[in-house]
């Protein structure tokens, strides 16, 4: 098979329910990932992706092709060893019809699931990957280590706190002035709505997506996520709220 043939048949498939689809999204995905198809075909898909989504938007009928088309953009985002500009370019034009879908609220739990995602990878593509310096450490973690430090009189026991202080990380001056966009803002509120959702899939995705977009924000953004999880806990009778939330 010609490579144009192999992208023909793997959409073709997305109309498929089951494994089927899932494993064209997934094939298609890897391939539109490599350097070389990167520059020759992931912009003709991005057409037609969106086209797909806004037929979708307009005459709700096809959800497993739909599905499909969310499926190989997020794994896309996932594997894709590009540069974070071209990949930007790539999500960029289909941020509206992505922002209209989930305005709709859809029935579908995997259709909400890879909303999430997609919010998830949007708002970290946004930022750099770093390594926060007010993240939690949990110190010493092998328990020979600690009982000796216990029974070893001539040697003075450290803490978790010293023990996690040993750990070289960048300063907080190296990190926390930095402009975050606005992207990442509404990222990070769709995916926080998702720790509410019906499903337990979606919540503990949403849950996974809320903490890698926050490690890569500065504390005082961070808090703002922090308050926002917290008011989830005001209404004590929704298990779904304080599910997510936990």
């Amino acid at each position: 098979y010609h490579i144009d043939e192999l992208v023909e048949l793997a959409k073709q498939y997305f109309s498929e329910a089951g494994p089927t689809r899932e494993m064209a999204a997934s094939c298609l995905a890897w391939w539109l990932s490599r350097p070389d198809l990167e520059m020759t075909h992931l912009t003709s898909f991005q057409q037609w992706a969106d086209l797909a989504l806004q037929e979708y938007l307009n005459t709700p009928s096809d959800i497993m092709k739909t599905m499909g088309v969310l499926q190989t953009i997020t794994t896309i985002l996932k594997v894709s060893t590009s540069d974070r500009s071209n990949l930007l370019r790539f999500v960029t034009p289909l941020w509206p019809a992505m922002a209209k879908l989930t305005e709709t609220k859809p029935n579908n739990l995997l259709l909400r699931k890879y909303l999430i995602k997609w919010w998830t990878r949007i708002g970290t593509l946004y930022m750099p990957p770093r390594v926060v310096s007010w993240r939690y450490q949990r110190g010493c973690r092998s328990l020979k280590e600690n009982l000796m430090r216990s029974t070893n009189v001539t040697r003075e026991p450290k803490s978790a706190i010293e023990m996690s202080t040993k750990i070289r990380h960048p300063t907080p001056e190296q990190y926390e002035l930095f402009l975050v966009p606005d992207q990442v803002e509404d990222a990070i509120g769709e995916v926080i709505s998702g720790l509410s959702d019906p499903s337990t899939i979606v919540r503990w995705s949403a849950a996974k997506g809320v903490g890698r977009i926050t490690e890569r924000l500065p504390a005082i953004c961070s808090d703002d996520v922090l308050d926002a999880i917290l008011k989830l806990f005001d209404d004590r009778e929704k298990d779904n709220d304080w599910h997510g939330g936990c």
